[in-house]
């Protein structure tokens, strides 16, 4: 039987928390937040408007009311590098 799931492309790093999937040409954010790495598609293959969404994933990772979210001893984000 055949894997449907194996992996044709890899993830490249492109910028700081920018990441370009080789096989469908598609950006990623990766970032860290509260001690767990994210990693969320920012669905485009255009490089400018997956610079401008990476912002705003990272403007709104901030806003995160840690202490609500009983969160309030981990660091806050750290950008993968």
């Amino acid at each position: 039987m055949k894997n449907r799931h194996s992996r044709a492309g890899e993830s490249r790093k492109v910028a700081e928390n920018l990441y370009r999937y080789s096989s469908n040409g598609i950006y990623y954010a990766r970032f860290r937040f509260a001690g767990k790495e994210i990693q969320k598609s920012l669905k485009t293959d255009d490089r400018e408007l997956a610079r401008r969404r990476l912002r705003d994933e990272l403007d709104r990772a901030e806003k995160v009311d840690l202490k609500r979210c009983g969160f309030d001893r981990l660091p806050r984000l750290t950008r993968c590098s």
